[in-house]
């Protein structure tokens, strides 16, 4: 038998199912085409003759034959009588199981002359792909439904107006159970207020976050947050909104505020206190390291009056009486080799450190002439000694507190005392001013150095300890002045130590 005995011609090679014809009787296969090599790995030369239960499992042979034989009887009907369309699994040349969907129609052909022959004509798709993807898709939906019902938020699938499907937690939160929420649209659980809100973000595709007020069974009324976003289910667009039941979590926000302006308001309360306290202590403080720098000041004034008093005149006089002795002992008078020469040079050694030690311990000049004069006093010193340096001032006669002239003083005193020192340097520059920039009102005191320069950071940590105590000295004097002392220096140039007292604070009284 060919196939050009049915009359289907090239159509039979071309047609994308598999078309396989047998015998009635037999079973025997008759016609193969080559889609049904596709399905079935067979090819035409080997399935041409075999029977066609070489195509069906092992568990289902018996069924096949019974199929058979009831077709043999009735001329029509296979497996399952009343169906035309089957979908049954099948087994591939390589063993493999298929899943395929089958349509079985009798045919009567003429096979010799005169008389006619009973065929199966089936037509064969192999579907298990299809099958597999659809499995594939319902394990995935009952996941997802697995997952969704463990979620404490609420989820719900919604065609755009209906809900489709929900989870538990989300009958839980309307105190609904499914029957009363599937099919129903979402709206009739929204306030009717917030009815246009949830519309509008719908509409505009919307996956923020936004909070609106919900109705259930129980309280009719609670707050929501609710946020959504569309995908593809089974094959149409859906929206899945996630929602969560915010009404306690806002009530115990309500509370925190409350108790948190509870505790603000006590906090700034307690705050003020501490703040007038520390206000009083500071004041008291202050009065006492004051009073504590004054009595030293004082001391040192003191101190400085006994030896200008004392030793200064005893060693002017020990000075005059051996220049009198030596005047009247010319050269030949019986004296020891050098004995004089160096009891002279030992007294006016005496009469330096004494004046010296004056001028450290408190300057005549500033007592009697300001802080000005005691200044240009101290330049000129130096200059006598070999430095250049500049003095600029704009104090003039004007006369300051005696503790800011003081507290400046001993500032420039241990300024110049560590370019001496430290900055191997003799060019300086001294500046007292008045006033300043955007018209500061403030009486500012400027040592600067063309020396060696350091790095402010390794302050702390040259010199030694006395050098440590003078730089905290000058902070403190004028930190006493509600002042600020400012140090800038860079390796190689130089240092400036600049001094602001507030005019207020600096003038006398």
């Amino acid at each position: 038998m060919r196939r050009e005995d049915f009359g289907i011609g090239s159509l039979f090679e071309r047609v994308r199912d598999a078309v396989i014809v047998t015998e009635a009787g037999s079973g025997r296969v008759i016609l193969w085409n080559p889609a049904a090599t596709r399905v079935f790995g067979y090819p035409a030369s080997e399935a041409i003759g075999m029977l066609v239960e070489a195509l069906v499992p092992e568990y289902l042979k018996e069924h096949h034959r019974m199929g058979m034989a009831r077709y043999g009887e009735r001329g029509r009907g296979s497996y399952v009588e009343s169906e035309e369309f089957l979908e049954l699994p099948a087994v591939r040349k390589d063993g493999r199981e298929i899943r395929v969907q089958l349509s079985l129609n009798p045919i009567d052909l003429k096979d010799a002359p005169g008389r006619y022959g009973r065929y199966v004509l089936a037509v064969v798709r192999d579907t298990t792909q299809r099958a597999r993807a659809e499995e594939a898709l319902k394990e995935s939906e009952e996941r997802m439904r697995g997952l969704s019902d463990a979620a404490f938020e609420g989820i719900l699938i919604t065609d755009g107006a209906k809900i489709l499907e929900a989870n538990k937690a989300f009958f839980g939160m309307l105190g609904y159970g499914p029957e009363d929420v599937i099919g129903r649209p979402a709206l009739e659980f929204v306030a009717p207020e917030h009815r246009d809100l949830v519309e509008r973000n719908i509409l505009t595709g919307r996956e923020e976050p936004y909070e609106v007020v919900g109705i259930n069974k129980v309280t009719s009324m609670s707050t929501r947050a609710p946020w959504g976003k569309a995908f593809s289910y089974r094959g149409r667009p859906v929206r899945v909104t996630t929602v969560q039941d915010i009404a306690e979590r806002k009530r115990a926000e309500e509370e925190i505020r409350r108790l948190n302006g509870t505790l603000e308001r006590k906090v700034e309360e307690r705050t003020r206190r501490l703040a007038e306290r520390e206000g009083q202590l500071k004041d008291l403080v202050g009065r006492l390291v004051g009073r504590l720098v004054a009595a030293q000041d004082e001391e040192r004034r003191r101190v400085a009056y006994d030896i200008h008093d004392g030793l200064t005149q005893v060693a002017i006089a020990a000075h005059q009486h051996l220049q009198t002795f030596a005047e009247s002992h010319p050269p030949g008078s019986r004296v020891e080799p050098g004995e004089l020469d160096r009891a002279l040079s030992l007294v006016q050694r005496v009469v330096r450190e004494a004046r010296f030690v004056i001028e450290g311990l408190r300057p005549a000049a500033l007592d009697d002439f300001g802080l000005a004069a005691a200044l240009r006093m101290v330049v000129e010193e130096l200059r006598k000694e070999g430095w250049e340096i500049v003095y600029e001032e704009s104090l003039g006669t004007e006369r300051l507190s005696p503790e800011a002239e003081t507290g400046l003083y001993r500032v420039a005193q241990e300024a110049i005392h560590n370019v001496r020192k430290h900055a191997e340097t003799r060019e300086a520059g001294l500046k007292l001013t008045l006033g300043g920039p955007h018209g500061e009102q403030k009486v500012r005191l400027e040592v600067k150095d063309r020396g060696q320069g350091f790095d402010p950071l390794t302050l702390t940590r040259i010199g030694g300890p006395g050098e440590r105590i003078g730089l905290a000295g000058m902070r403190e004097r004028i930190g006493l002045l509600d002042g600020e002392l400012t140090i800038t220096s860079q390796p190689g140039e130089g240092t400036s130590v600049t001094a602001k007292i507030p005019l207020k604070n600096a003038k006398r009284d």
